[in-house]
């Protein structure tokens, strides 16, 4: 028999066999699998003979609120903390809670809270939460509804952009019959049957006005918002200072007119082309429209 040194070197698995002796069986020769002798050797942590092609040592690592022990030969598995939190705190102020690592995070959701409003701006610009402060831009409300009529589209709703109304070919949709119910609010189409408000009417509802009583020589501001102002001058010989909206928009109308008595006018601040001013008799009637290129009220009807 050759020597065991002679033999070539394999790589050992644990199905292979060593010879040994049996001291507890007057020394026996007997074979013994590899495998079963690994076992008799401690080896720090925890290992495995096959598990996935892994072999030797292994780590086991705890998360999400599992804890592992060692009780003797069993490794324990403790998921009694699993979806509870040992500490709490409250970073930022939006987004959803969290519980990362047994902390749980809810936003502090009071710096969200509205604490005052205002009404900055006016229409076309969105409504915004800054720091507690809701602001709501204010509308203007068209003194006209609108000057032309199309039919684009066969759907949808319709709508009124730049004067222009838009009410869609419905007829292509389905439509089996009209109505006219309303005086306001955007056409609809519900089981055939097309409902277009009654628009005739909205113009004249639209045209919102203010009246102002005068017994006595004023300043009189005219309505940021409403474009009609009546002045009833109740007393004779006064004299009144007109102040148009000292912060106009692009294309806001203003007018005014006068009633009852003559009164003397006299013109605010700003810019007007050409001024109202003088002494004109009841009934008198001015119009402006205010360009913000040129910063000035245009006079376009009197």
């Amino acid at each position: 028999m050759a020597k065991i040194s002679t033999y070539p070197i394999a790589q050992p698995t644990i199905n292979d066999i060593l010879i040994g002796s049996d001291v507890d069986n007057i020394n026996v020769t007997k074979n013994f699998l590899l495998g079963d002798i690994l076992q008799l050797v401690p080896v720090p942590g925890l290992n495995v003979k096959s598990l996935n092609t892994l072999t030797g040592a292994i780590t086991l690592l705890p998360q999400g609120g599992i804890a592992i022990t060692q009780v003797g030969n069993d490794i324990v598995l403790d998921t009694s903390d699993i979806g509870k939190f040992r500490s709490l705190t409250t970073i930022g102020t939006s987004g959803a809670a969290t519980l990362t690592g047994w902390v749980l995070n809810i936003p502090d959701y009071t710096n969200t809270w509205i604490t005052s409003l205002t009404t900055t701006g006016t229409s076309g610009s969105a409504a915004t939460l800054i720091a507690g402060v809701l602001n709501i831009p204010t509308p203007i409300i068209p003194t006209v509804p609108f000057t032309s009529l199309t039919t684009t589209g066969t759907s949808g709703v319709a709508t009124l952009t730049g004067g222009v109304l838009n009410i869609p070919d419905y007829d292509n949709a389905g439509v089996t019959s009209l109505t006219t119910t309303g005086v306001t609010g955007l056409a609809t189409l519900s089981g055939g049957v097309l409902n277009v408000p009654d628009l005739s009417r909205e113009y004249i509802r639209l045209i919102a006005h203010i009246v102002n009583d005068i017994t006595s020589s004023q300043t009189l501001n005219l309505s940021t918002f409403v474009s009609v102002n009546i002045i009833d001058v109740i007393n004779p010989g006064l004299t009144i200072t007109i102040q148009f909206p000292p912060t106009p928009v692009e294309g806001q109308i203003c007018e005014f007119t006068t009633l009852r008595n003559t009164v003397t006018i006299v013109a605010g601040s700003g810019n007007f082309m050409p001024v109202y001013s003088g002494a004109p008799v009841a009934g008198y009637s001015v119009t402006y429209v205010y360009n913000s290129a040129r910063g000035m009220w245009f006079r376009i009807s009197s």
